[in-house]
């Protein structure tokens, strides 16, 4: 049995656009936990967007309204299969993001 280490997938301070992680080929990954932050001072939502890069499809979305600063944190298991891409998007502001799981080896 090989030894299940946890991962660091995506880690950015003032996130402004995208940063993703490509799955190696011959492994899967697994996200559980995103932790962000912003302090939306603009006159436009701060959003980041939790999405499968490959699809385009949305896991989690969280949306700062003008004048509000908080953290945020999403906790879940989706999966990401070999070559999948993992993909966090900011949106109108800096976003500080920090996403971990497991990088698994495919059975």
């Amino acid at each position: 049995m090989r030894p299940l280490y946890s991962i660091v997938f995506i880690a950015q301070a003032g996130l402004e656009g995208v940063a993703v992680f490509d799955v190696p080929d011959g492994r899967v990954a697994v996200a559980r936990c995103l932790d962000v932050y912003a302090n939306n001072s603009d006159i436009l939502n701060t959003n980041i967007r939790f999405q499968d890069g490959l699809t385009g499809q949305t896991i989690w979305l969280k949306d700062w309204g003008v004048g509000q600063g908080t953290s945020a944190q999403w906790q879940g298991r989706q999966v990401f299969p070999p070559l999948g891409r993992i993909q966090l998007q900011a949106g109108n502001g800096p976003v500080d993001a920090r996403l971990s799981g497991y990088l698994l080896y495919q059975p």
